[in-house]
């Protein structure tokens, strides 16, 4: 089946030649494209790539079955509702790095402007005006404040101290190391606003973000400062800041984005002469518009076609080598905690996942979402997925918990998932031998010889006494279903009992079960189809 992709903003030609040149993959060009229209169009297709000018709010997502992954050309994300396209099931990718060099150059451009009065300058001269006393400030040897610390914050900090600036920043997700490795020196909020000569912002716009940069806020800048915001439109109180700067509180402002795009023409910032801007142009250079829309679409083909996912911003990316290096553990994860979910009566309230061994050293963070959508899909009726599991167990009240150990007994890696309900819990250990071949080890207390995890199995608690394994195997063989292979489990725990597991060419009837548990030895059976 052909994978339709929707662009819905204009794309740069380098992608779409891209797309056009991938087998098995449909570009859908439609711009424009608002309320129930796109809402529609979403419902045909695979995949939509966007920029900033689609808004994908919760009610143009919802109800949709079809659609997998969200590219989007750049690096903000507010215009996508991530819970809902998390509780969806949908991917949702960016680009962070394709024009962050680009954005970080525009906003040291603003930051230079705004100290130099270069756009006034150039008004007045094209208004025949030669006005030489337009005097303005220095960076070399001033602070610049910096919050937000990611790609593009860390590319301004490289040439704000190429420039001679000393820069002190805050970001909560950034450690002391890291902020010595760039040279920065670490500080409050609060500090970093009063101590700053340039005060530049480098965050998404959240709930947490919005007018983070407020009245109280600006009166503790120096009345010498010029405040950049070359980001997301929201994150400055623009109200407060066209008051800030009639008051004289500081100096200048330097904007790319506002609150509402195209700002009001009353927008008082528009005619105040201490504030300067450019139209969202940060993103805005040929060799940017080229390498994100490059990136999206090869991120949206590979995570379609292969599974790959990178740059995901409500999942755990997995790049092309982790795939391949843990493709075999994503097999098991999903097999056994299938086959669990199968086994367990009653409610789930709990996940527990142990990694052990030499698999607890690599990235565990696919196999727990692969497990626990493999649990869910086998009680509950909506969809479930990799990206959305968590939130899904998080919202049901199933809490997950996931291990690492480093020493394991018997295998040199293993998987042990356990699910706990109000009244019993079932658990099983996996491995994987060789390069590819998942196995079952363990169900409960009940070791047992290694046993594929695929097709039919059945699991049947029987008392440990001669003939079980023929009368099984009578029954199923009157019933013409071949078996394909057995396995015997042993614990001193159940002594006097024992656990066989039957792997079945094809499915048993339910006749063929009601016979099997009618058998004096049988204490309980249950089939699992995977």
């Amino acid at each position: 089946m052909t994978l339709k992709v929707l662009i819905s903003d204009p794309l740069g030609q380098e992608g779409l030649d891209i797309l056009d040149a991938t087998p098995g993959v449909e570009a859908i060009v439609e711009t424009g494209l608002k309320g129930e229209d796109l809402r529609k169009k979403l419902n045909e297709v695979d995949a939509v790539i966007i920029r900033s000018g689609t808004t994908l709010s919760a009610d143009v997502l919802e109800g949709n079955t079809r659609l997998k992954a969200i590219g989007r050309a750049g690096i903000g994300v507010d215009n996508i509702d991530l819970d809902a396209a998390t509780r969806l099931g949908i991917v949702v990718m960016n680009t962070p790095s394709g024009n962050a060099i680009t954005t970080a150059e525009h906003a040291i451009s603003l930051m230079m402007s705004a100290a130099r009065h270069i756009p006034q300058a150039c008004a007045k001269l094209r208004a025949g005006i030669w006005d030489r006393k337009m005097v303005g400030t220095e960076l070399y040897g001033k602070t610049l404040g910096i919050i937000g610390l990611g790609n593009i914050g860390s590319l301004v900090v490289e040439r704000a101290q190429g420039l001679g600036m000393n820069v002190v920043g805050f970001d909560p997700f950034v450690t002391e190391d890291r902020a010595q490795a760039l040279g920065v020196e670490l500080a409050s909020v609060e500090e970093v606003i009063e101590r700053a000569d340039v005060l530049t912002l480098h965050v998404p716009l959240t709930d947490k973000t919005r007018h983070l940069i407020g009245a109280e806020q600006l009166r503790r800048m120096k009345p010498t400062a010029i405040l950049v915001n070359a980001a997301r439109g929201g994150i400055v109180d623009e109200a407060a800041l066209a008051d800030a700067l009639e008051a004289g509180e500081i100096a200048a402002a330097a904007l790319d984005v506002f609150e509402q795009e195209p700002p009001d023409p009353e927008n008082p910032l528009l005619k105040s002469e201490r504030c300067i801007f450019t139209p969202h142009l940060g993103a805005s250079t040929r060799e940017a518009q080229t390498k994100v829309a490059v990136d999206v679409v090869k991120q949206v083909c590979d995570f379609l076609l292969k599974g790959e996912i990178r740059n995901a911003v409500n999942a755990a990316s997995v790049s092309a080598d982790v795939l391949e290096r843990l493709g075999p553990w994503l097999t098991l994860s999903q097999q056994l905690a299938a086959l669990l979910g199968q086994l367990h009566d009653g409610a789930f309230e709990r996940i527990r996942i142990n990694f052990a061994g030499e698999i607890s050293a690599q990235e565990t963070r696919p196999l727990i979402a692969r497990a626990v959508a493999a649990i869910l899909r086998t009680g509950i009726e909506e969809l479930v997925n990799e990206v959305n599991a968590l939130e899904v167990a998080k919202q049901r009240g199933i809490h997950v918990e996931a291990t690492r150990t480093a020493e394991t007994r018997d295998y040199a890696s293993s998987v042990t998932i356990t699910i706990e309900g109000p009244e019993r819990a079932t658990s099983g250990t996996g491995t994987v031998f060789g390069q590819n071949e998942p196995r079952i080890v363990r169900i409960n207390d009940f070791r047992m010889e290694p046993l594929a995890i695929h097709g039919a199995l059945l699991f049947a608690v029987n008392r440990d006494v001669p003939g079980v394994i023929g009368r099984l195997g009578t029954l199923l063989g009157e019933a013409g279903v071949n078996i394909a292979q057995m396995s015997v489990g042993r614990t001193p725990e159940r002594e006097g009992m024992a656990l066989t597991v039957v792997a079945l060419d094809g499915p048993a009837s339910d006749e063929t079960l009601a016979a099997m548990r009618d058998l004096d030895v049988i204490c309980e059976l249950r089939q699992v189809l995977l």
